[in-house]
């Protein structure tokens, strides 16, 4: 008993320095990249890392498959961070002038639209790592699939919602801990939405060659 609590203890501790690494990894890439051209290769190459210990690939060294992905997808990934981080900005500007009307109906309107966009957001990075699809189609895949897949999205906005308000508690979580244990927690909840997605596929298609 005794050594089954020391190994779950060096286990938990393992897993710790590894998200407190990752997330270190995550700001260090997104500096050098001068935050706009850097924060989305490096949160692929952080999903990336995060994909394969949702497969149980947790033998792996974190750095090279950091380093290849954000080489490879720095391209692609700032494409997708430019559109992302204009349609944020688009959002907060509109917030801002909507905030100063007063009305409720425009800012419920206003919600709705940035709850859709959310949504979409959250399942852009797992998709990309997920799939091999054109640029463009993973926006789409990402908003049709955080629909189709309510319960999934509900738990992501949870998961994400609770990391965050323990990772504010303190400035240590929240410089360790915060961004890499949102994306494990989104990786995991959105494999099970897209293998949940690829098993109803497989069987339409069984279905059809009957």
């Amino acid at each position: 008993m005794v050594h089954s609590l020391t190994n779950g203890v060096y286990r938990f501790c393992e897993w710790v320095m590894r998200l407190a690494y990752l997330n270190i990894l995550w700001g260090i890439f997104t500096v050098l990249g001068l935050g706009l051209f850097g924060w989305m290769p490096a949160s692929i190459a952080m999903f990336s890392v995060t994909k394969k210990w949702v497969n149980r690939e947790t033998d792996i060294s974190i750095f090279p498959v950091f380093w290849n992905s954000y080489k490879e997808n720095w391209r692609k990934g700032n494409i997708l961070g430019m559109i992302c981080t204009m349609i944020f900005l688009l959002f907060y500007i509109d917030f801002r002038i909507i905030s100063d009307l007063g009305q409720t109906l425009p800012i419920i309107l206003f919600l709705g639209l940035f709850l859709y966009f959310m949504t979409t957001f959250f399942y852009l990075l797992p998709i990309f790592t997920y799939y091999e699809l054109r640029l463009f189609e993973y926006l789409k895949y990402a908003f049709f699939i955080g629909f189709l897949r309510p319960l999934h999205t509900l738990g992501i906005f949870l998961a994400v919602f609770c990391v965050t308000l323990i990772a504010s508690l303190h400035i240590t979580l929240l410089l360790f801990f915060s961004v890499s244990s949102i994306a494990f927690v989104i990786t995991w909840i959105a494999g099970k939405a897209f293998v949940s997605i690829d098993n109803r596929l497989q069987k339409l298609n069984q279905d059809r060659t009957i």
